[in-house]
């Protein structure tokens, strides 16, 4: 119980999407990366099954249903979750969200009880693998605005179960949990890491990030894409067809729960709410496809040929990106094992961080998994003490070797 409910990294208690996960699968099949990406895999696919069955019954548009999952899965904020298992708690908290989408759509067309049930045991399965859960009931409510222009006491009541999760946060998390990267700021500064995420969430931004364009032209590009997102939902409400931006909310407030982390805006957190950017895309060229006017489907055409060119070469550079990083974790556990079975039961002191070389990919706890005990990563300082009081050597990882520092 200890392993699945402490507190732990920055605070959090993901039991499910995390402590479960990575207590079953090593125990069932040791430390074997495959079953994890066959697990991500199978999430994934899932949530694009259920994505175009939501699609479908609210549109009856086959082209929407299946168009939009596939815009959605070439997002570059997903290539992280594919090929990286430790974030995999985000798929799992992407799957759990739309399954609750998917009975609140049920249960408004049918008033079944049972969808209601549903959606609530979902919802609160999903608090067991992020923060994202928080917002759901504005998601809900939102659809139910959007869709059906009204909204169910039973949907509000959603509010209790966010309400209920931050209650225990607050009174089992101490204070100081969430420092230095993970330190929440709730101030203006939160626009601007919305747009951060923003841009790198349409292709053209996560490109400048990885040096494959400008700064102007990528920033031009992002913003001719949203130009052209919010023109496809302004004309959709004209219509008094909301239902777009239904899908531009749940972008928004799915990345709400971040927004307070200034310091720590990485490349997967606007995969789930990226569905929303799917869906959008989808719904423009949907549109540009019915409609006779040459210079709407043009533009369309020139905004979505953006995101989808920029989004797979993005999505790219960051797997290459991971994969280099597992290329570079291997190396320092080969290293690791070839000290080891040289001088076996000494302790390997390892520096954390050295000038023009790498810190140590994995923690020396995590050493001891792979079979490798004794190390320790410690700072130049406490290295520099130990090699004086017991003249054992000290290592500094150069990216492919660990090299022996010589005074």
């Amino acid at each position: 119980m200890k392993a699945l409910f402490e507190p732990l990294a920055q605070g959090t208690v993901r039991f499910l999407g995390e402590r479960a996960y990575f207590l079953a699968l090593p125990a069932l099949f040791g430390l074997n990366p495959l079953p994890f990406r066959v697990g991500a895999f199978l999430v994934m696919f899932a949530s694009l099954g259920l994505l175009a069955s939501i699609l479908h019954r609210a549109t009856g548009s086959v082209l929407l249903a299946g168009l939009a999952p596939l815009l959605w899965l070439i997002n570059s904020s997903l290539a992280p979750l594919m090929v990286w298992s430790s974030p995999d708690c985000h798929l799992l908290c992407g799957l759990l969200l739309l399954a609750s989408l998917w009975q609140l759509q049920r249960y408004m067309d049918t008033g079944q009880t049972r969808y209601g049930v549903g959606q609530w045991l979902t919802f609160l399965a999903a608090f067991g693998t992020s923060e994202l859960p928080l917002v759901y009931p504005a998601v809900a409510a939102a659809y139910c605005l959007c869709l059906h222009r009204r909204i169910p006491r039973s949907v509000l009541a959603l509010w209790l179960g966010s309400a209920l999760f931050l209650a225990l946060q607050f009174t089992l998390i101490h204070p100081g949990a969430r420092t230095g990267l993970y330190a929440p700021h709730f101030d203006a500064g939160m626009m601007q890491t919305f747009l951060r995420h923003a841009q790198r969430a349409l292709g053209p931004g996560e490109l400048f990030v990885l040096g494959g364009l400008g700064r102007r032209t990528a920033t031009w590009l992002a913003v001719g894409i949203s130009v052209g997102l919010v023109l496809h939902v302004w004309r959709r409400a004209r219509r008094r067809d909301l239902s777009a931006l239904f899908w531009l909310a749940w972008f928004v407030l799915l990345l709400a729960p971040v927004l307070p982390l200034r310091d720590h805006v990485v490349d997967y957190y606007p995969a789930v709410p990226s569905i929303g950017l799917g869906v959008l895309a989808a719904g423009a060229i949907a549109e540009a496809w019915r409609d006779p006017s040459r210079p709407l489907r043009l533009a369309t055409a020139a905004c979505v040929g953006v995101y989808a060119i920029s989004s797979p070469l993005a999505a790219r550079e960051l797997a290459v990106k991971y994969y280099n990083d597992s290329v570079m974790t291997r190396c320092y556990l080969d290293e690791l094992r070839r000290i080891h079975d040289r001088q076996p039961g000494a302790p390997i002191v390892v520096e954390t961080f050295a000038r023009g070389l790498f810190a140590p990919p994995i923690p020396d706890a995590a050493a001891r998994l792979f079979g490798v005990p004794g190390v320790r990563v410690l700072p130049p300082a406490e290295c520099a003490g130990i090699h004086r009081e017991q003249g054992a050597p000290v290592y500094r990882f150069d990216g492919r070797n660990l090299v022996e520092e010589r005074e």
